[in-house]
């Protein structure tokens, strides 16, 4: 074997570890979401949620411009280790069920509602995610509840299938305005079809919620929210032209707009009328 050949294989090796290191590291699913500051508590905390090809399930918690320490990770009311926070105010940690270098196991049940809570020193609770009780009995403000603030703060995030922005105002009374955005689960149902639900508070606590589907075939589509009251069907889209159509709900609602009576942020299911199928789910098609 010439050396000419012994290169053109080495090359060609090189090339198809190349593709699939590549094809390992694409990211299928993506959530990033704010945490809700408990209390006024100050800085800001960001939760990411990855899915990549192989299966590989990533979480990452960051902190930022807050207070130097140590604060405690509580997952499911379950402490999963310590988020160190340097004098910079900067600070995370993160899980993989594919672990690399400074990175933790993920060898727990986790997925786009799982409730994370953040503990200061490991007493005061500083940042919570889906535990509004909790963080109410701090003192902080949730997306329905209202919070007096001094200061007026901007924050923007836009990864993958989500995006979050939060904005609070100083002086008086408000809620927090919250932004967000996901992509909804595509179920099988209807292969390349995609869907969005983007939920707004704004700062006189006034709340919409908007289903958009696209890719679908002309007819009905049943939106089902859980809530206290159960899961129920809230609305039909009807879906008559460009194969795509959206249904909006709001506190105080306009022309073609329907009374939110329902969480907003509930967990979705979105049925194809014409053949009973789930088309998409949100946080997932269970």
């Amino acid at each position: 074997m010439t050396s000419k050949s012994v290169l053109k294989i080495l090359v060609l090796g090189l090339l198809v570890l190349g593709s699939n290191w590549l094809a390992t590291a694409k990211t299928t699913f993506e959530d990033d979401v704010l945490l809700i500051n408990c209390g006024g508590f100050p800085g800001q905390a960001k939760r990411r949620f990855r899915i990549e090809t192989g299966n590989v399930h990533d979480v990452r918690i960051e902190i930022s411009n807050a207070p130097s320490g140590p604060y405690s990770v509580i997952i499911q009311g379950v402490d999963r280790g310590v988020i160190s926070v340097d004098s910079l105010g900067q600070g995370e940690i993160e899980y993989s069920t594919n672990p690399q270098a400074g990175e933790h196991p993920l060898n727990f049940p986790f997925d786009v509602g799982t409730e994370v809570d953040l503990s200061f020193q490991g007493t005061r609770l500083a940042y919570s995610l889906s535990n509004d009780s909790a963080c109410q009995n701090a003192g902080g403000s949730t997306s329905s509840s209202t919070s007096t603030t001094t200061s007026s703060t901007s924050t923007s995030t836009s990864l993958g299938g989500s995006s979050t922005t939060s904005t609070t105002l100083g002086g008086g009374s408000s809620c927090q305005a919250i932004d967000n955005t996901v992509s909804l689960v595509n179920c099988g149902a209807i292969r390349g079809a995609t869907g969005t639900r983007r939920v707004r508070v704004h700062l006189d606590c006034d709340r919409d919620v908007r289903y958009q589907i696209k890719k679908v075939p002309n007819g009905n589509y049943s939106v089902f929210v859980t809530d206290t009251d159960g899961n129920l069907k809230r609305g039909t889209i009807k879906v008559v032209s460009k194969n795509q159509g959206e249904i909006e709900f709001d506190d105080t609602p306009a022309v073609n707009e329907f009374p939110l009576t329902f969480d907003p942020f509930g967990p979705v299911s979105i049925v194809r009328d014409a053949t009973g199928a789930r088309v998409f789910g949100y946080p997932n098609c269970q």
